[in-house]
C-alpha cells in the first residue's frame, strides 16, 4: 500500500508505503506452490518489494520449468521492476536470470554500483558513480544516454537480457548489448494533460 501526496508539479512531496506483506509474506515456498503457473506464462514480473532470496527464487523458477509447462519449450520471460533506489539492489545476485529491468536513472545507477561493488567485477572501473539528484534531471534522451550509457552496460555485462531506462515525460530508451544498441521511444504526445508521471513507470510495465 502506497499513500503519496504529489506538489503543484505533480511530484511527491510526501508519501507512506507499506510493503511488509510482499517482504515477510512471499517466499520461497510460496513461489515454488505456483511453479506450473510460472510455466505457463509467457512473462514473469518481480519487483523489488521482494526480498533478494524471493527474486533469486523467481529466476530459479522460471529456468526450471523448460520444457513440459514452457511456451514453445522457452522459459517465460522474467521482468524486473526495481520500485526505488533503495530495493533496486535486490536483483544483484540474479542479473543472469533477468531478461529485462526498467530502472528510471538513479535506480539504473545504483544497480550499477551494487554490481561495481561485488568481489568479482573485473570488467571495468569498481569505484561507485555519484548519486546527486541533479545528475539525473534530463532535459533529452540523448543526455540520458550519455550520462547513463556506463552504468546501463555494466548490468548488460552483468548479464541482463536488456535494460528500459525509464525517464519520465521523455519517456524511455531500450538498451541491448553489443554496444550503441539504444532505441528511445518518446513518450505519447496526444491524449489528455498529464498532471503526474508518478507510477509511469510501473504503468508501462502492466
Amino acid at each position: 500500500v502506497v499513500t503519496a501526496v504529489l506538489d503543484h508539479d505533480g511530484e511527491v512531496a510526501a508519501s507512506v508505503a507499506d510493503t511488509l506483506t510482499a517482504e515477510t509474506g512471499v517466499d520461497r515456498g510460496w513461489i515454488a506452490s505456483f511453479a506450473a503457473d510460472v510455466g505457463r506464462a509467457t512473462v514473469l514480473v518481480v519487483d523489488g518489494n521482494c526480498v533478494p532470496d524471493v527474486v533469486r527464487a523467481v529466476v530459479e523458477c522460471a529456468e526450471r520449468v523448460v520444457g513440459e509447462w514452457a511456451n514453445d519449450e522457452r522459459k517465460p520471460i522474467v521482468w524486473f521492476e526495481p520500485v526505488s533506489v533503495a530495493k533496486s539492489t535486490r536483483a544483484t545476485r540474479c542479473l543472469r536470470g533477468l531478461d529485462f529491468a526498467s530502472p528510471n536513472a538513479a535506480e539504473c545507477r545504483a544497480m550499477a554500483n551494487s554490481v561495481r561493488a561485488t568481489a568479482n567485477w573485473t570488467r571495468g572501473d569498481s569505484n561507485p558513480r555519484p548519486m546527486d539528484a541533479s545528475i539525473f534531471e534530463f532535459t533529452s534522451a540523448e543526455a540520458a544516454v550519455a550520462e547513463m550509457g556506463d552504468d546501463v552496460e555494466v548490468l548488460l555485462d552483468a548479464g541482463v537480457g536488456a535494460i528500459v531506462l525509464t525517464l519520465g515525460a521523455l519517456g524511455c530508451v531500450l538498451c541491448r548489448g553489443g554496444g550503441g544498441d539504444w532505441r528511445h521511444v518518446p513518450a505519447l504526445g496526444d491524449g489528455p494533460p498529464l498532471r503526474s508521471l508518478v507510477g509511469a513507470g510501473d504503468a508501462l510495465v502492466a
